[in-house]
């Protein structure tokens, strides 16, 4: 059974440093089932970082992704932003063409994270 995302209040905890993390952030688009999407910098003092915490995510592993009281992380954050995403726009279809699978999103976002990973150390930046 196909799970309803709708009137969900959403927060999405990314790497503020990672340019390749701001700018997806920057570009998607989140569409109507949500009434309230909030952007929160991983590397920021904000009170979801302690709830993160709490329940050991580590996100240098992976983006977090929170529904109400629901968490989503690496993998599992990605699909679920695929289907909760608008289709407006080439990068949201790309988003969601790739991502709306989970069994894509978790062969992908290992990689991702890898390429994260290694930009990070590129340009000498400290992990979360």
């Amino acid at each position: 059974m196909k799970q309803d995302y709708s009137t969900k209040t959403a927060l999405l905890v990314y790497d503020g440093e990672c340019p390749v993390c701001r700018n997806y952030v920057k570009y998607i688009r989140i569409s109507e089932l949500v009434d309230q999407f909030t952007l929160i910098n991983g590397r920021e003092n904000h009170p979801v970082i302690e709830e993160i915490n709490q329940r050991n995510i580590d996100l240098n592993e992976g983006i977090v992704l929170k529904l109400d009281d629901v968490y989503y992380h690496g993998d599992e954050a990605m699909h679920v932003l695929a289907l909760i995403s608008s289709r407006s726009g080439l990068f949201n279809k790309i988003n969601h063409a790739i991502f709306k699978s989970p069994r894509m999103s978790k062969l992908l976002y290992p990689l991702m994270r890898g390429g994260r990973n290694c930009l990070l150390k590129i340009l000498r930046i400290d992990k979360i």
